[in-house]
């Protein structure tokens, strides 16, 4: 069901931003809306919003781009690099509860970055990589207790940055070539149809029943598109507004798969029916982290231009609506965003001191 509402203006439908009611004679913003239908309040209207929360207790290594999780009530941060000039793969993984406590996991001593993570049937597998001039085919999973478990390998070793999604019962990963790998909730990996082209980088949202998969390709042809797995693995295409770049990003809010797809500032948004629409981030920028959270589609930090680059220091979210929230500012650049319960935590990235091990907090209410 749509979580929006309409006004009639001057015979035109108009789209409702803000809704106000009067409490003990002070108008009090509403962010929720419901109605009954057949006896069970069903929601119509819903009005996210994010906030700074803060810092909690600390990586255990500093670290940029590590892949992420959720298994069960846990929010997972693994692997990635440990320095920012000749790069040291890290083994490192950490754990945060939903109510933001820090706990120890168990590390598949795979020193690994660029690989990704996805999670499927309470579990978080990670997945892929790269180490030196290595290529990494292993996945790793974490149960709900997180438990450590090997969970085979994907058809080849490839990089797989921000390619993980899940489409109901199945986390999918794509990445550096074309093949494309689904694995059940019971662990069980299949073979998909190869992509069109040869890929070199992924980033993958989920939109109602579809996980989408965004590529950026070496061949002309397919630089425009996005491939979408329905609950059966049954993949059908739809088309960006433009040519997907390096260090695209993706993030949902429930109710549109957002895809930041280069360095522009236009993020193209797909509907639970595959529908695009447009919206706009605050400035062209790439490079960002995607977190998908409660109603709102989160993007942290991200880069504008190049040579001399800048780096923004911030987060912004798009609601079901498609409105672009106030952007929240951060300490940190290049955070790995992931949302667990009502939050978002970014771990990691850079300062001015380099690489931190900080992990800040956004709250979605």
């Amino acid at each position: 069901m749509a979580k929006a509402a309409y006004a009639g203006i001057g015979g035109v439908a108009r789209k409702v931003k803000s809704v106000y009611a009067g409490v003990g004679g002070v108008a009090r913003r509403v962010k929720r809306g419901y109605v009954g239908i057949g006896g069970v309040a069903r929601p119509f209207l819903a009005f996210a919003e994010m906030a700074y929360y803060g810092k909690i207790e600390a990586l255990s290594q500093g670290r940029s781009g590590p892949a992420r999780a959720v298994a069960g009530g846990y929010a997972i941060f693994g692997g990635g690099t440990s320095t920012s000039g000749a790069v040291t793969p890290s083994r490192i993984y950490d754990a945060y509860t939903s109510s933001l406590v820090k706990t120890s996991v168990s590390t598949d001593n795979l020193f690994r970055y660029s690989h990704t993570a996805a999670s499927v049937g309470g579990y978080a597998l990670f997945a892929g990589g790269y180490r030196d001039t290595s290529e990494y085919s292993q996945v790793t999973a974490y149960s709900p207790s997180l438990v450590m478990t090997s969970a085979g390998s994907l058809q080849s070793a490839r990089r797989t940055r921000e390619g993980g999604a899940t489409a109901a019962a199945h986390a999918i990963f794509a990445g550096q070539g074309s093949k494309v790998d689904a694995y059940s909730a019971s662990l069980v990996r299949t073979s998909l149809a190869a992509l069109g082209g040869t890929c070199f980088e992924a980033c993958a949202a989920k939109a109602g029943g579809y996980a989408l998969v965004c590529i950026s390709n070496y061949v002309e042809e397919y630089k425009r598109t996005v491939y979408c797995y329905n609950a059966d693995l049954v993949r059908s295409t739809v088309e960006l507004s433009g040519d997907c770049s390096t260090y695209a990003s993706a993030a949902s809010n429930g109710q549109h798969a957002l895809i930041a797809y280069g360095a522009v500032d236009t993020v193209n948004a797909f509907s639970q029916s595959l529908v695009r629409s447009e919206a706009k981030l605050s400035a062209a920028k790439w490079m960002m982290s995607g977190a998908s959270a409660p109603g709102l589609a989160v993007f942290v930090g991200g880069r504008t231009g190049s040579a001399p680059t800048v780096t923004h220091y911030l987060a912004e979210a798009f609601d079901a609506n498609l409105t672009r929230k106030p952007a929240v500012a951060m300490s940190n650049a290049g955070g790995t965003a992931l949302a667990i319960g009502g939050y978002v935590l970014s771990a990691g990235g850079t300062n001015s001191s380099g690489i931190t091990n900080e992990v800040e907090v956004l709250v979605v209410k």
